[in-house]
């Protein structure tokens, strides 16, 4: 339950003493928001019982939540600081009130104003774990991927330490630094070897090298070390850097190296039965030229999941060309594949949202590595 949801202070109360024994800090990355009803009589509630006890802390600083997860971020600000200008407050309130106002900065957008309230909160609590992540997501918010992997470190959290390592690899090598992109990468592998994010940065810069022996060779390994489900990563970073690094005076020239496509296609070929990376094989078909191994490909998509709906929407523009059609059935057609490739194609498997981009981390449910292919329909 968050700290934010008091329906009723008389279960509030209770709540809180028991909790406060376990921890001074509550995190405040997970959650709901509570109804706006629920929430509205809550702090008429709380209101009154602050006007009937002054003194009660622990209610300033629920009420200070509510106003919070209500948007009203200029009145919880205001009630931290009462609380903390208070003399004689105990050092565990001080604590969880700068907290609190380091999220309220930090939701108002005034990171920095946060980050100096959360080192106060460190002053006198330590390294406590919801403290040091909302330190972590400040620095990743600032670009300081080195310190945010680092908090990480501390919080034995390796898949988002690897994923703000390679952030910094990438740092270093858009100024220049492959060699220290390298090293960075490397070290996110050795943290945590299933790092998705690494394997496929380590396969762009092979790509970007022409070292079409290191590009097989990361692919490779990268399979072998990553969660099956997230194999498809591998190729569809590749293939969204292709598209990113083509400029408009490259418009004549292929967007895939044929040597890097067929070392490519060695490797799909002596992987088991992949739905996913058979589909993407199609594709490098597709962009060396080999159309009737395309199709091949798309259509045992096809027998091995019938309802995997992006291999028929390929297989149907592929087959076009060898139909007789009026133009207006074409017309037709054709708009409806562009606009079926438009489709959301990635599926979070906490919370089931949906979108068209790749991400490490699901912007709803904050779920690290969460993603799935959307293979069929969401109805």
């Amino acid at each position: 339950m968050p700290s934010f949801f008091v329906p009723r202070l008389a279960d509030w109360l209770p709540f809180a003493r028991k909790n406060r024994a376990r921890q001074s800090l509550f995190t405040q990355t997970k959650g709901y928001s509570p109804p706006s009803k629920d929430t509205l009589s809550a702090i008429s509630d709380l209101s009154q019982a602050v006007k009937n006890n002054p003194d009660a802390v622990e209610i300033y600083l629920a009420l200070g939540n509510l106003y919070r997860s209500q948007g009203e971020l200029e009145r919880a600000i205001q009630m931290r600081h009462n609380l903390i200008v208070r003399p004689n407050l105990k050092s565990e309130f001080k604590a969880r009130a700068l907290f609190e106002l380091g999220l309220d900065y930090r939701r108002s957008g005034f990171l920095e104003r946060a980050r100096k309230a959360f080192e106060q909160t460190r002053e006198f609590i330590g390294e406590e774990p919801a403290l040091l992540e909302e330190l972590a997501l400040l620095a990743a918010a600032d670009h300081k991927y080195e310190q945010a992997a680092d908090l990480y470190g501390k919080l034995g959290k390796p898949i988002p330490q690897a994923h703000y390592l390679v952030q910094e690899g990438k740092k270093s090598w858009h100024k220049g630094h492959t060699g220290n992109c390298r090293s960075w990468l490397n070290r996110a592998i050795r943290v945590y070897p299933g790092s998705v994010e690494a394997w496929a940065e380590k396969m762009i810069l092979a790509y970007e090298d022409s070292d079409w022996d290191g590009l097989a060779a990361g692919f490779q390994k990268g399979l072998k070390k990553i969660d099956p489900d997230l194999h498809f990563l591998l190729l569809e970073s590749l293939i969204r850097h292709l598209y990113r690094a083509r400029g408009s005076q490259d418009h004549f020239k292929p967007i895939l190296a044929p040597e890097a496509g067929q070392k490519i296609q060695q490797v799909i070929s002596r992987q088991p039965p992949d739905l996913l990376l058979v589909y993407y094989g199609a594709w490098i078909q597709t962009k060396l030229g080999n159309q009737d191994q395309a199709v091949a490909s798309l259509k045992s998509c096809c027998s091995m999941d019938p309802g995997f709906w992006p291999a028929r929407v390929e297989l149907l523009s592929l087959q076009m060309g060898e139909q007789t059609l009026i133009p207006e059935y074409r017309q037709h057609l054709e708009q409806i594949v562009n606009w079926t490739r438009q489709a959301k194609k990635f599926i979070c498997r906490q919370c089931g949202l949906t979108l068209e981009q790749i991400f490490f981390t699901c912007p709803k449910c904050r779920s690290w590595h969460s993603i799935s292919f959307l293979k069929t329909v969401k109805k």
